[in-house]
């Protein structure tokens, strides 16, 4: 029975941390990036970035006074590098935010490469925009390595129980 419940609590542990990363936080990226009149911070989670799986992108928006612009519009546009082609373009806004100080969005980029994300702000006709190179790689394959493993583990437990109950 305890085995079950250890299945249960790895299972959990592998599972849940990809939902519970996907809103805010992250890696900085830029800080304090000038962007026309504002000054912009970017965050990336995960950090790098990986190819199939979703990017969760938190962008904090400063005004020339240092405070907060919560009323902007941020647009997301990313770039294939290689070829000019353009495969995202999405707005970021505060209503999925935790923190509603941030403008936040998600999206998957399908391929590991090159890419150039472009973050435009746009506030009362002031507008100004970063660039940012960012690299995709490849989706990691640890997470079900250790689902592997642990399940291995778990397999060969209950065998040798088995076997030594029969002994």
């Amino acid at each position: 029975m305890r085995v079950f419940w250890l299945i249960g609590l790895f299972l959990c542990w592998i599972v849940l941390p990809l939902t519970v990363v996907a809103h805010g936080g992250g890696e900085i990226v830029t800080g304090r990036a000038p962007a026309g009149p504002f000054q912009v911070t970017v965050w990336f989670n995960p950090q790098p970035p990986q190819a199939g799986e979703t990017l969760h992108v938190t962008i904090g928006v400063i005004s020339a006074e240092e405070t907060a612009v919560l009323d902007a519009l941020v647009q997301v546009r990313v770039v294939a590098s290689a070829t000019g082609q353009s495969i995202i373009n999405t707005m970021a806004t505060t209503e999925q935010s935790a923190n509603k100080l941030f403008y936040e969005t998600d999206f998957v980029i399908d391929e590991s490469g090159e890419y150039e994300m472009s973050i435009a702000v746009d506030q009362d006709g002031l507008g100004g925009e970063i660039i940012l190179e960012t690299a995709v790689v490849p989706q990691s394959q640890s997470r079900w390595l250790w689902l592997l493993g642990f399940l291995a583990a778990v397999g060969a437990t209950i065998w040798w129980r088995r076997q030594t109950a029969a002994s």
